[in-house]
């Protein structure tokens, strides 16, 4: 039997091209090969391809009138892979790196289908981001990088390597282009080429993890930056600094890192963003900075560096996450809580959207418009969105009616349990703002008590509201900051699907209530809603973290 199917070529990150799937075969018109660069001329019973410069000859079948080759067979004859995907009946073409280094500023890199990469940085700390996209790569092959270059799997055959550097100059220049081989030159992107090669200093202060030495920077291999060339002073308390891993699973990571004789309360943990926190210990060693690479899945690297007379230890995380850190007379103890993605994959999720009030309680009023209309107008354009990306969605009211008109409590009970009946993967709750104070504005997002998964929920929609909406912020909080003892009654219910209240803007405001009345900025807050839905899930980075680079 044969069916219609889509094939990605994932390396190359374009649109999926039509093919028609014949058992565990998939065949491509040769006419729809343009869009992955190839070629193909019938001749006889085959068809000649060219693929990245060399010929191929394969066999073909006639579909509809027109000649089509089997995509599986030639995919793998040039040494890459095929997966069908029987979610969406989608065959994806994932190629090999074969080869990579990195020296001098220049980045090398071979694959067996033509790759096109991508490039930025970040300033602050600085560091240059590369992404191969659709690929596959062998232990072998990274082993032979340096050891202070990070990498990591952002998303399903997507390698990421993260590069630190002492300074950026410009922002990375690549083709724009797939290629099998690149050669990226970052040399005038540095103000140090040769920053990343290891230079022989001091013993002292020692970096250990835990694991074997050939796993991370060793004692004396430190990774060296401009000023680290004069010996280290230690102050004897501090002289030796350990990171331990002592949990790595799917869902946490517990680092410890033992300071002995450390008073409670002299710790000062932070947020700057979604992708790091921040640890300043009270004293630390005198001239100290360093790269410190820890064995887990959850951390791209840790920046160390004296702030006062303390140690600020900076922690960049693969993806958003939850965090949980405590400090005792023992030392730092930090979980890290890894959301349950699944498959990564926004399409194929269950979405509640509640638009709030409605029936005989239209929430706040204000100008002539009332809550209730406002959050249906934005729900519904969140519905429509959601299932253009392939979620299945559940409204919990398409109209001006309620579940239970008549018991607000049981009401909002039902709303939260719609979540748990389905089975959902997400709880979304769209509301509007009011207090007695006219001047009072801005864009606030709950989530319930400390559930760390709607806790990162909430931090990674709540920046894209800001950017849509441009109005105050309000911050991501917990709903005990509302009701200390229960919180909102919807999240309360849903829990555990992870779960947000949006309070979009005051209704009571003018100035956001013409934004929130806006039809333009309706569909801007609901697209932001998918924005941050795609950040949790690791397939698209925060609005923020873009403007940091």
């Amino acid at each position: 039997q044969v069916r219609m199917a889509d094939v990605v070529m994932s390396p190359r990150d374009g649109a999926p091209v039509k093919g028609y799937r014949l058992g565990d075969e998939c065949y491509v018109p040769i006419d729809s090969l343009s869009a992955w660069g190839w070629s193909a001329t019938e001749k006889g019973d085959q068809v000649e391809l060219w693929i990245d410069g060399s010929s191929h000859l394969t066999s073909f079948r006639q579909f509809n009138g027109k000649a089509a080759i089997p995509v599986r067979k030639v995919v793998e004859g040039l040494r890459a892979r095929t997966e069908w995907d029987a979610r969406t009946d989608s065959l994806r073409v994932v190629a090999t790196l074969t080869a990579l280094s990195f020296r001098d500023g220049r980045l090398k890199a071979t694959s067996t289908l033509s790759v096109k990469p991508s490039a930025y940085v970040l300033a602050s700390p600085a560091k240059l981001i590369v992404e191969f996209p659709g690929v596959e790569v062998s232990s072998k092959v990274l082993a032979k990088l340096d050891r202070s270059i990070q990498h990591s799997y952002p998303k399903p055959n997507v390698l990421r390597l993260t590069i630190s550097v002492p300074a950026i100059n410009e922002a990375p220049k690549i083709p724009d282009e797939a290629r099998l081989n690149h050669d990226l030159d970052f040399a005038s992107v540095f103000n140090v080429v040769r920053v990343l090669e290891p230079a022989r200093v001091r013993p002292n202060p020692r970096i250990e993890t835990g694991v074997k030495p050939d796993q991370v920077v060793t004692k004396t291999d430190q990774v060296a930056r401009p000023g680290d060339l004069n010996p280290a002073r230690v102050d004897p308390e501090f002289a030796e600094l350990k990171i331990d891993v002592k949990e790595e699973s799917e869902r946490t990571t517990v680092l410890s890192l033992p300071v002995p004789g450390l008073k409670p309360t002299q710790v000062k943990f932070t947020r700057p963003d979604l992708y790091s926190f921040r640890v300043v210990l009270p004293t630390a060693p005198t001239d100290f900075q360093n790269l410190i690479k820890i064995p887990s899945d959850a951390i791209v690297s840790v920046a160390a560096r004296k702030e006062g007379a303390g140690l600020a230890l900076d922690f960049y995380l693969t993806r958003p996450m939850g965090i949980e850190a405590s400090d005792s007379k023992e030392g730092v103890v930090i979980r890290l809580i890894k959301p349950n993605v699944k498959d990564g994959k926004l399409a194929g999720k269950v979405v509640i959207v509640d638009s709030g009030h409605g029936g005989p309680d239209p929430g706040a009023q204000a100008g002539g418009y009332s809550e209730h209309e406002i959050t249906l107008q934005v729900g519904t354009l969140l519905a429509k969105y959601l299932t253009e990306e392939g979620c299945t969605v559940i409204m919990t009211r398409k109209s001006n009616m309620t579940l239970f008109p008549k018991d607000k409590a049981q009401d909002l009970e039902a709303r939260g349990m719609t979540a748990i009946r389905n089975k959902a993967d997400f709880f979304i709750s769209v509301h509007c703002n009011k207090v007695p104070s006219t001047s009072v504005n801005g864009t606030m997002t709950f989530y319930h008590a400390h559930v760390p998964d709607s806790k990162t929920l909430a931090e990674c929609i709540h920046p894209e509201l800001l950017r849509a909406g441009k109005m105050n912020d309000g911050k991501a909080l917990s709903d005990y900051s509302i009701y200390d003892s229960s919180g909102f009654g919807v999240l309360r219910h849903s829990q555990p699907v992870p779960g947000v209240l949006l309070e979009l803007g005051f209704i009571s405001n003018a100035g956001d209530r013409q934004k929130l009345i806006n039809g333009s900025v309706q569909q801007a807050l609901a697209k932001a809603v998918i924005k941050g839905l795609k950040v949790y899930l690791g397939n698209e980075k925060s609005s923020e973290k873009q403007e940091s680079k």
